[in-house]
């Protein structure tokens, strides 16, 4: 496995789950081998609407009393300004982020079992990611593909897997950031 991180590793502020939420993790929750990352964007909140672990919550209610899902669908989110990641669902269990995994015939060819899904808060369809918010998107990637043997080219939109109806996220404006002409390069 290629070292995609220097031997100095990058350190940012980790908020466990257990200092942000009000709400106990569930039980029950599905174990998978992530071999793949889905990359979010928020869309509502954004970026200037948000107010530290009062979103993350915000974000979790939604899931939880509004999607009806049983806990917050994302296993990271992260900061605007890249200031903190949060942890959400453990890596190790499936996430509720990409829409569920296809019906036979559908052609995108993977959801939510072996994804690991990272949001960075904002609405890149409308805002520009800053530097930071990217740089520690990126080196929180760069860890998971690491720590997960996944391969960087297991690295995706949520626009490109499979979602009912079809989605634009993680926004124009990141995905470009990600995945475009320059795809990567403005990060690291």
């Amino acid at each position: 496995m290629q070292h995609l991180l220097p031997p100095e590793r990058p350190v940012f502020k980790i908020i466990t789950r257990s200092e942000w939420s009000k709400r106990h993790a569930p039980a029950g929750l599905i174990t998978h081998k992530p071999c793949r990352v889905v990359v979010h964007h928020s869309a509502i909140p954004t970026a200037l609407d948000y107010k530290g672990a009062e979103t993350i919550q915000a974000i979790q209610r939604y899931h939880i009393d509004g999607k009806g899902w049983s806990d917050i669908g994302y296993h990271y989110l992260i900061a605007p300004d890249g200031s903190a990641i949060y942890e959400g669902r453990p890596a190790d269990k499936i996430g509720a982020h990409t829409g569920g995994n296809p019906p036979a015939g559908v052609e995108r060819i993977f959801g939510n079992t072996g994804s690991i899904g990272i949001c960075l808060i904002g609405n890149y369809d409308i805002e520009k990611p800053s530097r930071e918010g990217l740089h520690t998107l990126a080196v929180l990637i760069a860890d998971l593909c690491e720590r997960y043997e996944i391969n960087t080219a297991a690295i995706f939109g949520h626009c490109e897997c499979w979602s009912s109806p079809p989605k634009t996220c993680p926004g124009k404006n990141l995905y470009q950031a990600l995945f475009g002409q320059d795809r990567w390069n403005i990060i690291f």
